[in-house]
């Protein structure tokens, strides 16, 4: 699959229309749990990479609503600091992606991965209303570091990209901007994430660290990238 393919697919699964979530209603999907609603759905829609990539953006969206009633009684503050992560880390992370499948020549399951990245965010906005149950943490130093990091990997690949991606388009250039998106969000963040608490603020960095640590899980679970050969 080419990287235009690729950002295509993405973009159709991150269209906010509504979702048919078949006989649920969106209160009882985000109940369920994801790893739960991901059985739910394959065994009715199989487990192809499609039928994971639609599971993942349905849950996304079943959260959405979910959260949509729930921020309504929260602060203006929190309202606004909700919509602009929502938009943000969005972006951040189907970036990551992006930079992940640059890295490892391509890989089809990285569909599913960017499908599931709203519900990433969802999921962190439903901690964030909910501070004292927040387990998931990291230092803002910890989400610095890993993004020195991401950078470092992405250009020690510029070679291998360059090969694996001869179609015309500077799939290294554009992974380069990718890159420094998720730097900048992680500069953007922290002042507007001053007035939370120290364990939201801790999430909220736990956050981004997953996006520049998304980049090279594959790497890190089996030794190699989802180079497309591999799956």
């Amino acid at each position: 699959m080419s990287a235009l393919v690729f950002a295509a697919l993405i973009g159709l699964l991150q269209q906010e229309e509504p979702v048919d979530l078949g006989k649920y209603t969106p209160e009882q999907v985000v109940a369920m749990g994801r790893e739960k609603w991901m059985d739910v759905h394959t065994e009715e829609h199989g487990a192809s990479t499609a039928a994971m990539a639609g599971a993942e953006s349905a849950y996304g969206y079943a959260y959405r609503v979910v959260n949509d009633k729930a921020i309504k009684s929260q602060p203006k503050a929190f309202q606004a600091l909700a919509d602009w992560i929502r938009v943000r880390f969005n972006d951040a992370g189907i970036k990551a992606c992006d930079i992940g499948y640059a890295i490892g020549g391509g890989g089809t399951m990285w569909i599913p991965i960017s499908a599931g990245v709203a519900a990433d965010t969802e999921e962190l906005l439903a901690d964030l209303m909910r501070p004292k149950g927040i387990k998931q943490r990291a230092t803002q130093a910890s989400a610095r570091a890993a993004i020195a990091k991401m950078r470092k990997r992405l250009a020690a690949s510029k070679t291998d990209i360059q090969e694996y991606f001869p179609e015309g388009r500077d799939v290294y250039g554009s992974a380069l901007a990718d890159a420094a998106f998720i730097a900048e969000t992680l500069e953007l963040t922290v002042p507007k994430i001053r007035h939370l608490s120290k364990d939201q603020r801790e999430r909220v960095f736990y956050e981004i660290k997953d996006f520049a640590e998304l980049v090279t899980i594959y790497e890190e679970e089996e030794g190699q990238a989802p180079n497309a050969s591999h799956l």
